[in-house]
């Protein structure tokens, strides 16, 4: 919120939608990263003495699993299928793209639909600013490339047709770099301007994590002005937030949040949890003696000594039941750790304990041509490779264990630590439980990526 105070100034502020707007929308909505951004955008205009208005007026999300969090936010309507938004005739997904264009831009928008949250038809009105995150499969590098030819097409042609008959005053898509936005030009440039980055974590402050996405803002003509250009005003903004950060500052998980995801995973598996002996117990417990060691250090300035007693006390019930992390690994992500050394060994020449910022993805089979770590390449430093819908296995060689949910909802931008709360100047941590986080932290925006375009999109304009 500085750098745009600095770039744009009070007085522009005031008069744009950032300051104005009192209803957001998402459709596509996951597990609500974009009602989270505008909760911290809202917190720093008002830390700085700016009016905020914005509140959610509903979600639409398919997924049941990614409801359920959306039930947490304050949130007042949430919607299923997008489709079920649309009266319009049922559509194949083995249609041909044309065909698959005309059925649905002729088909009109219902005013209400079943909410999940009131369990009752509900209606709806157009929100001030939409920010939606349309299905990446057709487009995705991981997946067959097939864009229009894709079975998803119409999802997004229901998206377009959606905001079209409801004249939403600022829509923002986000989607894979390979997502064609000559669509949007097709489709949506005879009512919007349409201003477009393609940027990634690195941009705003998240240099140890690999997401590049193209975001888009589709500006109302009719209904409203645009003050400043989103696109310059957003690049000016990420100089002043890129920064030295590493992955090893992601790690903030303590022994006793490890011992629960080895408990968890190792549950979901169907895995033993063994009685260790307790050398062993006392060596895995005391990966979380250390940090409580540095808190009370710097928090009370006592000797190591007296620390290191205190900050056992809270680790001692831990040691007599700690179960070493790998445990919970299958034998073919044991082969595929395994790999994956003998190939850092080869191209680096090191032991790969002793990088705290590498990670391995043994979801991914090296011996097969997927390689994907975070190893460093000539674009940059150790880089967490891109989260994916479901889970896999982020392996930390220097830590003997894998990265936790909440370390990876870190990674994507989401304040799940006390201490990265009260920096988002949020009431609370946000936190999944383990079944749906592990299923969907992947699948959804970078907070930071979305928050900034957000704000930036909104300063950027105002009403006629």
């Amino acid at each position: 919120m500085v750098a745009l105070l600095l770039i744009i100034g009070a007085d522009s502020l005031m008069q744009s939608q950032l300051c104005q707007a009192q209803r957001t929308s998402s459709l596509f909505s996951g597990i609500g990263t974009s009602e989270l951004a505008w909760q911290a955008i809202g917190f720093a205009l008002l830390a700085a003495g700016l009016p905020f208005h914005l509140q959610p007026a509903f979600a639409c999300e398919i997924s049941g699993v990614c409801r359920e969090v959306l039930r947490d936010l304050p949130i007042p309507h949430i919607f299923g299928d997008i489709m079920m938004l649309l009266a319009c005739e049922a559509v194949s997904p083995d249609w041909g793209f044309g065909r698959k264009v005309h059925a649905m831009m002729a088909a009109s928008a219902f005013s209400n639909g079943w909410c999940y949250r009131c369990q009752k038809y509900c209606s709806f009105q157009a929100s001030d600013i939409d920010t939606s995150g349309s299905p990446c499969q057709d487009w995705s590098s991981a997946g067959l490339g097939l864009g229009v030819e894709g079975k998803r097409i119409h999802i997004f042609l229901a998206w377009a047709r959606f905001h079209l008959l409801w004249e939403t005053a600022i829509v923002i898509h986000e989607n894979v770099t390979n997502f064609d936005i000559q669509l949007l030009h097709h489709f949506m440039g005879h009512m919007y301007h349409i201003f477009a980055v393609v940027c990634g974590p690195d941009d705003v402050g998240f240099p140890f994590c690999r997401r590049r996405r193209l975001y888009v803002a589709l500006v109302h003509k009719v209904k409203m002005r645009v003050l400043h250009n989103p696109e310059h005003v957003f690049w000016r903004v990420c100089e002043h937030l890129r920064c030295q950060a590493r992955v090893e500052d992601l790690l903030l998980a303590d022994g006793q949040e490890v011992q629960t995801e080895v408990r968890l995973l190792c549950g979901d598996r169907r895995i033993a949890v063994p009685t260790v002996a307790p050398a062993m117990a006392r060596a895995v417990a005391a990966e979380s003696v250390a940090p409580a060691m540095a808190r009370v250090v710097a928090a009370e300035s006592v000797a190591p000594a007296m620390a290191r007693a205190v900050a056992a006390e809270s680790v001692a019930p831990a040691m007599a039941r700690a179960v070493e992390p790998s445990i919970a690994l299958t034998s073919l992500e044991r082969v595929r750790r395994d790999c994956y050394d003998v190939l850092w060994r080869e191209r680096f020449r090191s032991d790969p304990r002793w990088h705290c910022g590498l990670v391995y993805n043994l979801g991914d089979n090296p011996d097969g041509g997927w390689i994907t770590w975070s190893a460093p390449t000539l674009l940059g430093d150790f880089c967490v490779p891109t989260l994916r819908r479901g889970w896999t296995v982020l392996w930390l060689p220097a830590l003997n264990r894998w990265m936790t949910v909440q370390e990876r909802l870190v990674l994507m931008g989401i304040p799940a630590y006390p201490a990265l709360a009260r920096l988002y100047r949020f009431p609370t941590t946000f936190s999944l439980p383990w079944h749906i986080a592990k299923q969907t932290i992947g699948n959804g925006m970078h907070l930071a990526n979305v928050g900034v375009w957000q704000a930036v999109v909104a300063a950027s304009v105002a009403r006629k």
